[in-house]
């Protein structure tokens, strides 16, 4: 989650309480890049079959 923070993808916010307490949120960068993973992940789906080892090769 940091690198992520660094990269400028992600906020984090700490709240000093007890117990500890942080939030974190896409910042515009990584919303900019929904509509590609969505993407992703849809082709995924659609070929997740042809990752899947054929029963005879078990």
């Amino acid at each position: 989650m940091r690198e992520l923070e660094q990269d400028g993808f992600i906020n984090r916010v700490q709240f000093n309480e007890i117990p500890p307490h942080v939030e974190y949120s896409f910042t515009e960068r990584e919303r900019d890049l929904m509509p590609i993973f969505y993407q992703i992940m849809l082709w995924g789906f659609k070929h997740e079959k042809d990752n899947l080892p054929k029963r005879d090769e078990q």
